[in-house]
């Protein structure tokens, strides 16, 4: 306690090193008043930063993304998660919320941010101007998750991105192809390339992820039984491909329909005819699709969005490969596959995933669910009565 003029004292509490920087911190306060109300401000100052455990530190909403990211590496996540956290952790390097304490952010200080990025955006030299409202909230999901770390690292007692408000996104749910659309895409690929053509058909009717389609090997197959194993992805940035566990981290066994196993018996039929016609064999436990001649080599999804995208635009469509997905997807529940299997099929982590993707055709289902109910439920004659 230091009177720094008559009647006005600075009261200072040493609380500990900084977490990040290692350095002595103190939190000081200006008193006004006499030296006995001082002592009892100061003693009443030491018991609040005791009872809030004085966690906020000294740490840079720029520090935390940092460490955040390097923590994220540590835990595991996926390269592409990775990559999209460093790149949006570098465009917010330049802003002014960068350099500022995470103790001292606010759900202001956030909000006043996403209302920049959605009118100016970055603000960076490679910046391509305002930010979608998807974009923006991609970066909140990321500020989010950062902050929450700093909460259980013991850097913050609460989160503000917890009362920040981004922009909300309105959603435009485009169809997925019709059965005779799907049919012609298929068509088209394969008349262009005949392991494309089974490559979109193997996407429609397992539902599989682009990543999950390019890391399968033909000993993921059981033509025998019929079954397809998912147990691996593969995922690109930039150009460098890694294969690691699914999105969900979760391996899956899929029934394949009579057509697929019979398409796919005449297709490894082709692919060991055209290795040992080009004078190779074919590579230890090769891949599914490949564009190496012994088929050691898995495609770079970028090329099997690229390949798809050529073959839509050919016919006049405006669809994206994940639709194909979806395609699984609406079509299981339309023709009344329980939302658990196709959840599973999907290789969503739980079912409220799949219900939250697909209530539009749930809903479907629920009114011809209500169409057989009446028609088996007599309704009673309703008369009125006599007064």
């Amino acid at each position: 306690m230091q009177q720094r003029s008559p009647g006005i004292w600075r009261l200072r509490v040493y609380v500990g090193r900084d977490p990040v920087t290692g350095q002595k911190r103190q939190r000081s306060k200006e008193f006004r008043g006499t030296e006995r109300q001082a002592e009892t401000e100061l003693a009443a100052f030491v018991t609040r930063l005791n009872a809030g455990q004085d966690t906020d530190s000294d740490a840079t909403l720029s520090t935390l993304l940092q460490s955040f990211c390097e923590h994220s590496e540590r835990i595991g996540r996926s390269p592409t998660t990775l990559h999209e956290y460093r790149r949006m952790a570098k465009g917010l390097e330049t802003g002014a919320i960068a350099s500022c304490p995470i103790r001292k952010l606010s759900a202001k200080h956030l909000d006043e941010l996403y209302a920049h990025l959605s009118t100016h955006g970055l603000g960076t030299a490679k910046a391509r101007g305002p930010l979608s409202p998807a974009s923006v909230n991609r970066y909140h999901d990321m500020i989010k998750a950062a902050l929450r770390q700093a909460v259980r690292w013991g850097w913050l007692d609460s989160n503000p991105a917890d009362h920040a408000t981004p922009p909300s996104e309105r959603r435009t749910k485009v169809p997925p192809p019709t059965p005779a659309e799907l049919q012609a895409m298929i068509a088209k690929a394969a008349a262009k390339d005949q392991a494309q053509g089974v490559l979109l058909a193997m996407a429609a009717t397992t539902g599989g992820r682009r990543g999950e389609l390019c890391a399968l090997r033909w000993s993921d197959l059981d033509l025998d039984a019929g079954l397809l194993h998912i147990r691996r992805a593969l995922r690109q940035v930039g150009q460098t491909l890694t294969e690691g566990p699914t999105k969900t981290h979760q391996e899956r066994s899929l029934a394949l329909p009579t057509e697929l196993v019979r398409l796919l018996s005449g297709y490894r039929r082709l692919v060991e005819e055209e290795v040992a016609q080009g004078g190779f064999e074919l590579a230890r436990d090769p891949y599914l699709f490949s564009p190496a001649a012994d088929y050691g080599r898995p495609y770079k999804p970028s090329t099997i969005t690229s390949n798809f995208s050529r073959v839509v635009e050919s016919l006049g469509y405006s669809f994206h490969l994940h639709q194909l997905r979806h395609f699984a997807a609406t079509q299981l529940i339309s023709n009344g596959t329980d939302v658990a299997t196709v959840s599973k099929r999907l290789g969503h982590s739980n079912t409220s995933v799949t219900l939250d993707i697909y209530t539009h055709v749930i809903a479907d289902r629920d009114r011809e669910a209500a169409g057989i109910l009446g028609s088996v439920v007599a309704m009673p004659e309703l008369t009125r009565s006599e007064s």
